[in-house]
C-alpha cells in the first residue's frame, strides 16, 4: 500500500513481471507446450476426463523413476519462506507481506495442483502460517507449467532448484527462469491465462510464481512434451 499526500492509501497498479518474457542468451532451452499444441486439444475435452467444463492448472509431470526423482520433494522452513518472498517481488510489491502469505497458502491447498496428499489439509506443516506443528513439512509436486521454458542438458536432465540445499538470495532465484514457472490454467477450448491468486488481491492482471524443485537439483522429462526454443527469443507464457 503507498500513503498518499492526504493521508488515504491506495494500492499501487503493479507492473506485470509476467510478460516481455525473454529465453536466456545462454545455454540449451526447451518451451513446454500447451495440451491444444501436444494432443490437437485440452485434456477436458479427452475421454473420460472426470471434469469437462472446469478451468484446471496447466501442469506437465516430470517423469519419476527413483528415488532421486520422486513424485513430491519436501520442503525445508527456509524455501517455503523463500517462496513468499518470491510471490511478494511477483506482485512488483504491490500487495503486502501478509498478503503474499495468504496467496502461498492457497497455493498449497490440496486441490490446488502442487501439494495434493502433502498439503495442510493432509496433515503436513506449513512452516509460513504454523500449521500442523510437529508434522513433516508440506511437499512440493514434481511439476512444470505449460508455456514456461526449462534448462535441459546435454545428457537429457532438466535444471531445477536443489530443495536440499539452502534457497539463493530472492535476486539469484529471479535470474533463474528456467527453474521457476508462471503459473498457467487452461480453460476447456484451450485459452490459457495466468493463475488469479495475486489478481484477486490487487486487482490487476499479474502472474503467479511456482518453483521446479527436486532433492538433486534436476528433473527428468520426456523429449516429445518439449520444444527446442533459440536463445535469446521473446515468449509468452500464456
Amino acid at each position: 500500500m503507498i500513503l498518499r499526500a492526504d493521508g488515504r492509501e491506495y494500492r499501487k497498479i503493479p507492473r506485470r513481471r509476467d510478460v516481455g518474457l525473454r529465453v536466456p542468451v545462454s545455454g540449451r532451452f526447451y518451451r513446454l507446450p500447451h495440451d491444444t499444441e501436444l494432443f490437437g486439444t485440452t485434456r477436458q475435452r479427452m475421454e473420460g476426463y472426470e471434469q469437462p467444463r472446469a478451468v484446471i492448472p496447466a501442469t506437465r509431470r516430470f517423469i519419476t523413476r527413483n528415488p532421486d526423482y520422486p513424485d513430491f520433494t519436501e520442503l525445508s522452513d527456509a524455501w517455503c519462506w523463500r517462496w513468499v518472498d518470491v510471490i511478494h517481488w511477483a506482485s512488483d510489491y504491490s500487495i503486502t507481506y501478509q498478503e503474499a502469505v495468504k496467496v502461498w497458502r492457497k497455493l498449497i491447498e490440496q486441490h490446488t495442483a502442487f501439494t495434493d496428499g502433502y498439503s495442510p489439509e493432509q496433515g503436513y506443516r506449513d512452516p509460513v502460517t504454523g500449521e500442523n506443528p510437529g508434522k513433516p513439512n508440506i511437499h512440493w509436486g514434481n511439476i512444470g507449467m505449460t508455456g514456461n521454458i526449462v534448462k535441459r542438458l546435454e545428457d537429457g536432465r532438466v535444471e531445477a532448484f536443489n530443495v536440499s540445499l539452502p534457497p539463493p538470495p530472492l535476486e539469484d532465484i529471479i535470474a533463474q527462469p528456467h527453474k521457476w514457472h508462471w503459473a498457467t490454467e487452461q480453460r476447456p477450448d484451450g485459452v490459457i491465462s495466468n493463475f488469479p491468486h495475486i489478481e484477486v488481491v490487487c486487482n490487476s492482471p499479474t502472474g503467479v510464481p511456482v518453483p521446479l524443485v527436486s532433492p538433486n537439483g534436476y528433473l527428468l522429462m520426456k523429449p516429445e512434451y518439449m520444444e527446442r526454443i533459440e536463445n535469446g527469443v521473446s515468449y509468452n507464457c500464456y
